[in-house]
């Protein structure tokens, strides 16, 4: 899987960093005011595209009101979070009542709940399934999403319509998916058969090829095509061969079966690399409700996303776009190629995004990071940008 960025800015406008090494409990992240549903809302961000669910978590949380942050703070601590949201956690999960039992099996979600927070610092074994974009393997670390009310979903859904890859992936997991190919792979050949061997399948060999975190590890014929290969007889000797014992010929469709499931596997992951599918985002329209917030998991990485007026928006959160005026990415592609949009959902301009390259550029991180930049936008009229008053004016600051 790959890394997938985010990132946040908006009509407010501070950005938010995750600044953290491993161990350091006073890490912190800054904060960047956006406008959303009437309200100034302080939203997390980071320099990375680490996977931080914590940080999805919390920027739901923030957009719904159900924890607060003053728009006006430049950054909060990893541990202030925390205790933001694990207050959160025990006033939504107080409910009262006189059966010893219920009263502690809630005790001991909720201990098991803020025992996960250090996993949400770097990341969650998080192994989709692909029968929809719901389904995932159930691991303890998803009780956090479950106790905070925040949905997490994917859009890595197979189309049940394509009988072939649907038999194959049907209700897998990614990493059951994963151990097919790996067991395709082990049955192929290193090298091909001497010519002169006794009949058996002929099937080219398959190689790994390992891209990183960019997408599923590859599994390619050395011809490049990912087809099921025909498996015609080998040449053979002028005198019939004897006929298998009925064991082996049972082992020989057994392995023939594995090579075909993987190959379609491996095809699978291959053209959905991206991590979403057709099915996937028309599973996600229909499944998320208008104004609903949640959770959103692809290419290794935890994101907000959001739907309006049939629209889907991911929160966009990363250090890249901390002084311009997108703050949502529209969801509506499979290849990447996307639309910023403000605060307002409107699309981002051209004009718009130099001017804020011109301001950031100018300004300076050390002025950019007292909270000056909205200022000074509301200060120097548009198309003035270069000229020698608002030059004074950073002067003068």
């Amino acid at each position: 899987t790959t890394p997938r960025s985010d990132g946040s800015c908006g009509g407010g406008g501070q950005g938010c960093v995750l600044s953290m090494m491993d161990g350091d409990d006073n890490a912190f992240f800054r904060l960047k005011a956006i406008g959303f549903g009437g309200r100034n809302v302080p939203i997390l961000a980071q320099n990375e595209n680490g996977p931080c669910p914590l940080l999805a978590i919390a920027n739901v949380l923030l957009l719904r009101g159900s924890i607060e942050i003053h728009p006006d703070r430049p950054q909060v601590g990893y541990e202030e979070l925390v205790a933001l949201v694990g207050d959160y956690l025990l006033v939504a999960n107080s409910q009262l009542s006189f059966n010893e039992e219920v009263q502690a099996n809630q005790a001991q979600n909720l201990s098991d709940c803020m025992s996960q927070f250090p996993t949400l610092r770097r990341g969650l074994d998080v192994n989709v399934r692909f029968s929809g974009c719901q389904e995932f393997e159930y691991t303890q670390e998803h009780i956090v999403f479950d106790l905070c009310r925040v949905r997490i979903l994917h859009g890595w859904v197979v189309d049940k319509q394509d009988k072939e890859v649907a038999g194959v992936v049907g209700n897998c997991t990614y990493n059951q998916l994963i151990e097919k190919v790996i067991e395709c792979n082990s049955l192929i050949p290193d090298e091909p058969a001497p010519p002169a061997a006794p009949a058996k399948a002929e099937i080219s060999n398959v190689e790994i090829s390992a891209t990183g975190s960019d997408a599923p590890p590859p599994y390619a014929l050395d011809d490049g095509s990912s087809a099921v290969p025909s498996l015609s007889p080998a040449p053979t000797a002028a005198a019939p061969a004897p006929a298998p014992p009925a064991d082996d010929a049972h082992g020989q469709e057994e392995r023939e079966r594995i090579v075909r499931e993987g190959l379609v596997a491996q095809s699978f992951l291959s053209k959905s690399a991206s991590q979403l599918t057709y099915l996937g985002l028309v599973e996600l329209h229909s499944t998320l409700g208008d104004n609903e917030l949640c959770a959103f998991f692809r290419n290794n990485h935890f994101s907000t996303l959001y739907k309006m007026e049939g629209q889907l928006y991911v929160l966009v959160t990363d250090l890249g776009y901390l002084h311009e005026q997108a703050v949502w990415e529209r969801l509506d592609q499979l290849d990447g190629d996307t639309t910023l949009c403000t605060s307002e959902f409107t699309v981002c301009t051209i004009s718009q995004r130099q001017q804020d390259h011109e301001i950031s550029a100018m300004l300076g991180p050390a002025v950019m990071e007292e909270n000056n930049f909205e200022f000074l936008k509301n200060l120097v009229p548009q198309g003035d940008l270069l000229s020698p008053g608002f030059l004074h004016v950073r002067l003068l600051l």
